[in-house]
């Protein structure tokens, strides 16, 4: 019985608590502002609504408020006011539609004066990539009778923060750097058989600057970008390992670690494409996206192509990762998911554009004429 009770009195408090926001004060205020804007008493409608658009209102109360207050503005012909008011709908609805078929006229002229579009978004997203070379020029150490040198593609990861600038609901600028971790695989046949494999993992920060076109869309928006990218090679590693073979006997032996740093550009260039879908949640964004970034330079220096150049001549253990590196360029499939965030902006439109001013020039030339 006593948690019964319990229940019952948890479920009364709530019941009273949302009676109370429905048909509270608050609500009775909204209520009377809507009868004195019927009835045609618009002066008296702004100190009905002031103490609870100050303390008192919900948030979809203020929208109701602040949208009556604009009608009723618009009929006392005080547009400051009535630009302010909608301003006010706007910031609590930045989505805010205005439906033209059953909306007053008045307030759907006055929205068309506005927009909320936002100038500036922010970015976060992280991902995986799958890596490969493209070789340019052999300089590798083949056994040319027997080498089957070969690349594999290498898997990676990717995280990243940016922002995304607008010119339109369509047009945009992004930059989102980028930390990635990129690997490549190498295999190759040496002297009498044995078998060489070499791992390379490359920490980058990757700074794209891309070029965007969203295509238009209510739920779903699918886009596609291109431009291009610097990759900053901070850390180059790589593990070799040796298989001798001696008949049928395979016998495994693992180098050391490899510092390929000095053997790798420090600053490239890529050039990216790609596109992607993002997906309404909310007042923000959900999104996937694909891209493809082809390495526009050689990652190898050609100075430091070979293990003495690296400082490892002396090493007693050079066969273990006896390797000189081609000329290749480094190329990434690039897959992400993130979330995106607009700054919503609420704003009168410019009154004045490119049209007008293409308008007035021309106007200006004819008058010269």
């Amino acid at each position: 019985m006593g948690r019964r009770l319990g229940l019952f009195i948890c479920s009364f408090l709530v019941s009273i608590s949302s009676f109370s926001q429905v048909e509270g004060p608050c609500a009775q205020s909204l209520q009377r502002a809507n009868s004195a804007f019927e009835i045609g008493h618009f002066y008296a409608i702004s100190g009905i609504l002031k103490n609870c658009l100050d303390n008192g209102f919900s948030r979809e109360q203020k929208i109701q408020a602040y949208t009556l207050l604009t009608r009723t503005y618009l009929f006392l012909d005080k547009l400051d006011s009535a630009d302010y008011a909608f301003l006010q709908v706007l910031e609590l609805d930045p989505e805010f539609k205005v439906d033209e078929e059953n909306d007053p006229i008045d307030i759907v002229y006055l929205s068309r004066n506005f927009t909320t579009s936002p100038i500036l978004s922010l970015k976060i997203e992280a991902g995986t990539n799958f890596s490969r070379i493209d070789v340019v020029h052999n300089f590798g150490v083949d056994n040319t009778d027997q080498s089957e040198e070969k690349y594999r593609t290498g898997w990676g990861a990717q995280a990243g923060i940016g922002a995304e600038l607008h010119f339109s609901n369509s047009v945009s600028l992004e930059l989102l750097p980028r930390v990635s971790l990129k690997r490549f695989r190498y295999f190759n046949t040496l002297w009498d058989g044995d078998q060489q494999t070499k791992t390379e993992s490359n920490l980058v920060l990757d700074i794209p600057l891309l070029a965007r076109f969203t295509f238009p869309g209510e739920q779903w928006r699918p886009y596609v970008f291109a431009g291009g990218e610097a990759n900053l090679v901070f850390i180059s590693r790589s593990k070799n390992i040796l298989e001798n073979i001696t008949g049928d006997a395979v016998t495994p032996t693992e180098g050391p670690t490899v510092n390929n740093r000095p053997s790798r550009n420090f600053v490239n260039r890529s050039l990216v494409l790609g596109g992607g879908v993002m997906y309404k949640f909310g007042y923000n964004y959900l999104h996937a996206r694909v891209s493809y970034n082809a390495g526009l330079n050689l990652l190898n220096n050609r100075d430091k192509r070979y293990v003495e150049d690296n400082g490892l001549y002396n090493d007693p253990n050079l066969w273990l990762y006896a390797y000189a590196d081609d000329d290749f360029r480094f190329n990434s499939i690039m897959i992400s998911v993130g979330y995106t965030k607009p700054l919503y902006y609420p704003r009168k439109k410019s009154k004045f554009t490119l049209r007008d001013w293409f308008q007035k020039k021309t106007g200006k030339e004819e008058e010269e004429k």
